[in-house]
C-alpha cells in the first residue's frame, strides 16, 4: 500500500512545480490580507522665516520622504508633483520662497527595502521584519525629506517630529495629518 501511494504522489509532485518559477516577490502577497494596512498619506509643509513672518519653500517635489512607524522604518517616496509656475515666488539664502500657503502631499507605502527575495532565508526574514498595521494606534514620526536649493543641490532635512496614528478595521490607506517643517 505505501509503494503504491509513494509510486502516485511522485508523478504529481514532478507535474506540480515549473522550472521556469522564480522567487520573485510581490510585497502584496505577504502584506495583503483582509485586515492589512498599506500607505499612510502626509502633508509637509517646509518653511523659512524671514523676520517674523514664515514663508514656504517652492520646490516641483520634496524627495525620499521618510516615515517610521513605533521606531521601525516604514518607508519612503516622493512628494507628488506640483506646478510651482503659478506661485509668486522670490529667492532667499538658495531657496525660492512665497508667502502663499504651500503644501506637498505625499503617500508613502510600506517597504521592504529589497525588490527581489531569492531565499527561504531571506523570504523567512522578510516575514520576521514585517510591519503590519491592525486596528489601533501608533507612534509615527517624519524622519526626514530632501528638496532641491535654487541652485540644484538636493540637501536632506531630519525632523523628529510625530503623531499619532489611528488604523480603523479594514482601512487601507490612512491620512496622519500636517507636518509644518522650519528649514534652517
Amino acid at each position: 500500500m505505501n509503494r503504491l501511494t509513494l509510486i502516485l504522489l511522485i508523478p504529481i509532485l514532478l507535474c506540480s512545480c515549473k522550472k521556469d518559477d522564480k522567487g520573485s516577490y510581490s510585497e502584496s502577497a505577504v502584506i495583503s490580507s483582509g485586515s492589512s494596512f498599506g500607505s499612510i498619506l502626509i502633508d509637509v509643509k517646509p518653511f523659512v522665516m524671514v523676520g517674523n513672518e514664515k514663508n514656504y519653500l517652492v520646490t516641483d517635489t520634496l524627495y525620499r520622504v521618510t516615515l517610521s512607524v513605533d521606531d521601525s522604518n516604514w518607508g519612503y517616496n516622493n512628494s507628488f508633483v506640483m506646478d510651482t509656475s503659478v506661485v509668486d515666488q522670490q529667492i532667499f539664502n538658495s531657496y525660492r520662497i512665497t508667502t502663499s500657503d504651500l503644501t506637498y502631499s505625499a503617500k508613502i507605502p510600506y517597504s521592504t527595502g529589497k525588490d527581489t527575495l531569492n531565499t527561504a532565508g531571506e523570504y523567512a526574514a522578510l516575514l520576521n521584519r514585517q510591519l503590519t498595521l491592525r486596528a489601533g494606534f501608533y507612534h509615527c514620526r517624519l524622519d526626514s525629506f530632501q528638496l532641491k536649493t535654487n541652485d540644484g543641490i538636493l540637501k536632506t532635512f531630519r525632523t523628529n517630529q510625530s503623531k499619532v496614528l489611528e488604523v480603523k478595521d479594514n482601512e487601507r490607506n490612512t491620512y496622519l495629518g500636517t507636518f509644518e517643517v522650519e528649514v534652517k
